[in-house]
């Protein structure tokens, strides 16, 4: 039965996911996975499972990891069943310092009758339908004139006097849903006494109507106790609006029951049924913080955490019983933290000693950063490179800082994009790199341009629009970038005689030096004018200098009062460096000064001239000055400085592709030559693959350690470690068979990985921070790297069943060990999938108070589980051939494809932190290439053996 339930399942849920993008989370999953059909086939699959557990099981040591997976999945069937007939989600708005016992839902709105502040008559929104009339035995009748889910506001045309309100003047009009339910602005009109009124969501003063009041809006739920807001909290990544965790300090007041709770991300409230999850907040400038707390109540919560238990265990029996001595070694293994090995020491730059320059610390992007990683992430993002002329980043970084001028002529903003080279009349011999010298006036006439496109949809702008954007970004970050300096860069003026002594003969000066002395300088400019009339040719030479350097600094100033990207001196007014740090600018603008920062920024500026005048000596000595400056009170990590330091300069990446491509190739070689000497070269290449997993493991060790978190928050990092996870299990389960094939299959999945993988990093490895409700070292390990584990195994097992068909469309005889090996990881695959989708159930349980949301990234790995499970009881049930089920282990790379990246193209849902764009033409050439090789391969397999 599963067998036959299983494609529709899939199907469904294909289809549903497909629908999200045009019709939005909630109305698909209303239509699609709360519909009849889903509850039927749901039903069929939990009615058959029950009958096979309690009459046909098999009641045995063999088959208990069996027995126990199918106990785990009936539990959750049931519980999830009782969850969706049961559950009731809303969300609680609570001021700082006020409290609420209101619970608003999500998507359900109703029409309201009050009288004394108490709910005498409410109407849900499906009641409110044309010519409808409401009304109980003491409540007025009101008749429904018209509604609509989502509505815009227009004016009438002509006034109506028989309105109250509002509703003389302007009328509802209904407009396209939007794909979040939650942005729908609905809204009734309708009549009572001959009286039109309107009411809408948002307008939230109640109407008087007869002696009662009526309202309209989310549907209401009022809590048996009141929740009460002592304080919330945000903390950002420093430098950034981004969130790293938000927290409330509560108040429960049940009666005479009272105490303080503190609700977290992932860590929720449950009292008495309900559960609250610090789901948003509400910033006010003027007004004090709110935050949102997600309320739910679910019968069914506990279902799932039993049914993973339960679960996890019959699988991890069933992959024991099942998988040989080999193979759980292999699990075993993975589970074991990853191995460091040391290196020598990365090359130097030609020149100046640039290593320790490259390490100075810098807060980019929400962590503090070596300037190293800062020169690489912009000089990639502008001109779509890491070097420069024949320089590394941080070369061209230290020139743009302390050498503007040259800094400008240096061709780094890489065009591409036909209409802007059509704008600028470009020719294919102009080539693709250019200087913002020769591009300023034309950022200039596109500024009013650029201004308008800003306030539109990007994702709605063409893409010569958005190219135009992306220059004008990359522009402004450089202009802010070359500026960082020009607070104590020296100027090109002369001084009035009277200026120059109270500067004490200073030769050149600083905007810096002349702030003290803004106030001196306008007073001369201002009676110079008022002197000589401006009348230009009556200033002496003194007066028109006033004039210049009055103009020169307003000019300054007024360039970069919002120059905040070069982030180096720490904001001493919070202390330590775990708070904001403030650029130059930015600390002279906020009166962040300090002894401490004016020693640091006097370091800085006697770099510059070290840097102008080629002195290496006191290029040395100030940049040791500054790290001992940056060292006082513990402001910077060194260690991890410097190993981001050498994890940008070390080559691993290229390393990897080099070391698991000899290994390839000479298994390749081995294998196809059929030599007496294979087994010797399989074990050579085993070698040869241990050290690529050693510096593969550095790699990521090196990432560990720089972002203190697992490696697996974005999709670039889920590759590497997928590959890691392919490449390492396939040299353990080769270590014991020396055959070649599966090492092969493996370092060749590790390697396709390997390639694609830059494409997924926009502007290079800037290794990112993390979103609020990903910032958890507990979760992001257990359920991102069980389900990334299982990616890494599903991917290794088909490329073998790729070979495996290979084989049988060539005629040659197959081995027994190579189908056991596809069959052993199909189903250590489906334990690392289903495991870990189901923690990513619990977790978001705990983050969003509901285990399963028919989010697209939810679907995707249900699809891999789905089809694991098909392909499972298809050969258990004898339907699959063992020709039959490596075709269907073997189309996993499509279903894995679908559902890592995918999804992604779909651009909704909750998991926003990874949505990729640009990889449509390639998931389809996957698909297609795959379906008619897999395809191909099985009917000349059947032509071969119908000749035998």
């Amino acid at each position: 039965m599963v067998f036959f339930l299983m494609p529709p399942l899939m199907v469904l849920l294909i289809i549903g996911t497909l629908a999200q993008k045009e019709m939005g989370l909630y109305a698909a999953t209303q239509y699609f996975f709360a519909g009849p059909l889903a509850w039927l086939l749901m039903g069929v699959l939990a009615f058959s499972l029950t009958l096979k557990f309690l009459f046909a099981s098999v009641w045995s040591w063999q088959k208990s990891g069996i027995i126990l997976s199918h106990l785990g999945v009936l539990i959750l069937l049931y519980g999830g069943a009782l969850t969706a007939l049961t559950t009731k989600e809303g969300y609680l708005i609570i001021p700082e310092g006020g409290q609420a016992r209101t619970v608003l839902d999500y998507h359900e709105r109703s029409l309201v009758l009050l009288k004394d502040n108490q709910i005498v008559a409410e109407w849900g929104h499906s009641q409110l339908k044309p010519n409808a009339k409401l009304q109980s035995e003491t409540t007025p009748e009101i008749t429904i004139r018209d509604f609509c889910m989502n509505c815009d506001i227009q004016a009438r045309e002509d006034e109506l006097d028989n309105a109250f309100g509002m509703a003389a003047k302007v009328h509802l009009v209904g407009k396209d849903l939007e794909k979040q339910d939650e942005a729908n602005i609905s809204g009734v009109t309708f009549q009572v006494a001959g009286i039109e009124y309107v009411l809408f969501e948002g307008f939230t003063k109640p109407l008087p109507i007869e002696g009662f009041e009526i309202i309209y809006g989310k549907k209401q739920r009022r809590l048996p106790f009141d929740i009460a807001l002592k304080d919330f909290q945000k903390i950002r990544y420093p430098g950034t609006d981004m969130a790293k965790e938000y927290s409330s300090d509560v108040i429960v007041r049940d009666g005479d029951i009272e105490w303080p709770v503190k609700i977290e991300m992932n860590k929720p409230l449950r009292y008495k049924g309900y559960t609250f999850f610090q789901s948003n907040y509400i910033e006010r400038p003027d007004a004090a913080d709110s935050t949102i707390l997600a309320v739910v109540e679910n019968k069914g919560w506990l279902f799932p955490y039993i049914s993973t238990l339960i679960m996890a265990l019959g699988l991890l029996i069933q992959l024991f019983i099942r998988c040989g001595t080999g193979l759980r070694r292999a699990a075993a293994i993975v589970t074991l933290g990853l191995t460091f090995m040391g290196m020598s020491s990365p090359a130097q730059a030609e020149g100046f000693n640039y290593k320790e320059f490259s390490n100075l610390p810098v807060l980019h992007e929400g962590r503090i950063k070596p300037l190293d990683s800062f020169a690489r992430i912009h000089l990639k993002r502008f001109s779509g490179k890491e070097t420069i002329d024949g320089q590394p980043a941080i070369v061209w970084l230290s020139e743009v800082l302390f050498d503007p001028t040259r800094a400008t002529l240096r061709p780094i903003f890489k065009i591409t994009h036909p209409d802007l080279r059509t704008q600028l009349k470009l020719e294919d011999k102009d080539g693709r790199l250019f200087s913002v010298d020769r591009l300023t006036e034309f950022l200039s006439q596109t500024a009013p341009q650029v201004n308008t496109l800003y306030a539109q949809n990007r994702d709605e702008l063409e893409t010569g629009q958005q190219a135009l954007l992306d220059l004008h970004d990359n522009a402004l970050s450089f202009f802010q970038i070359l500026r960082s300096f020009s607070i104590i860069m020296p100027l090109d003026v002369e001084l009035p005689k009277e200026l120059a002594e109270r500067l004490d003969g200073k030769e050149q000066v600083s905007f810096l030096d002349l702030v003290p002395y803004e106030d001196w300088i306008v007073k001369h400019a201002k009676a110079a004018a008022d002197e000589n009339k401006m009348a230009w040719e009556n200033y002496s030479d003194d007066e028109m200098r006033y004039v210049s350097i009055g103009f020169t600094q307003n000019v300054i100033r007024k360039q970069n009062q919002n120059n905040h990207l070069f982030r180096i001196m720490p904001d001493l007014n919070q202390g330590a460096a775990a708070h904001n740090w403030l650029s130059p600018w930015e600390m002279i603008g906020q009166g962040a000064g300090s002894p401490h920062n004016q020693k640091i920024l006097s370091h800085w500026k006697m770099l510059i001239t070290a840097y102008q005048t080629q002195d290496e000596n006191a290029w040395h000595e100030n940049i040791q000055n500054l790290w001992a400056l940056y060292a006082d009170n513990n402001y910077v990590d060194h260690g991890r400085l410097q190993a981001e330091g050498y994890y940008n300069a070390w080559p691993l990446g290229g390393a990897l592709l080099f070391v698991y491509g000899a290994a390839f190739m000479l298994l390749v070689y081995a294998v196809i030559s059929k030599l007496p000497s294979m087994p010797q070269m399989v074990r050579g290449a085993l070698i040869v693959t241990l050290i690529g997993v050693l510096i593969h493991a550095l790699l990521m060790g090196l990432r560990i350690y720089i972002l203190d978190r697992p490696p697996v928050g974005t999709l670039y990092e889920s590759i590497l470690f997928v590959s890691f996870v392919s490449a390492f299990v396939a040299m353990l389960v080769e270590w014991k068979q020396k055959r070649g094939l599966v090492l092969i299959s493996g370092l060749f999945t590790t390697i396709i990985l390997l390639l694609i993988a830059p494409y997924f990093v926009a502007d290079g490895d800037s290794l990112d921070v993390l979103v609020a409700v990903l910032n958890t070292s507990f979760w992001l390990t257990t359920h991102v790297l069980c389900i990334t584990i299982g990616y890494g195994v599903c991917i290794f097992a088909a490329i073998c069943a790729h070979i495996y068909l290979f084989r049988a469309a060539m005629g040659q005889a197959q081995s027994g060990k190579l189908f056991t090996t596809i069959f052993r990881l199909s189903v250590a695959a489906l334990f690392f999938v289903a495991f870990g989708t189901v923690l990513g159930g619990i977790w978001a349980d705990q983050s969003w108070g509901r285990f399963w949301g028919w989010d697209p990234k939810e679907n995707g790995a249900l699809l891999i589980v789905l089809w694991l499970v098909w392909a499972l009881h298809a050969r258990h049930a004898g339907i699959f051939s063992p020709l039959g089920y490596s075709a269907a282990i073997a189309y996993l790379n499509v279903i894995v494809t679908l559902s890592w990246f995918g999804v992604n193209l779909l651009s909704v849902g909750l998991h926003s932190y990874g949505f990729i764009s640009g990889i449509a033409y390639g998931i389809a050439a996957v698909t297609i290439v795959e379906t008619c090789l897999i395809f191909a391969l099985i009917m000349r397999s059947k032509m071969i053996q119908k000749r035998a």
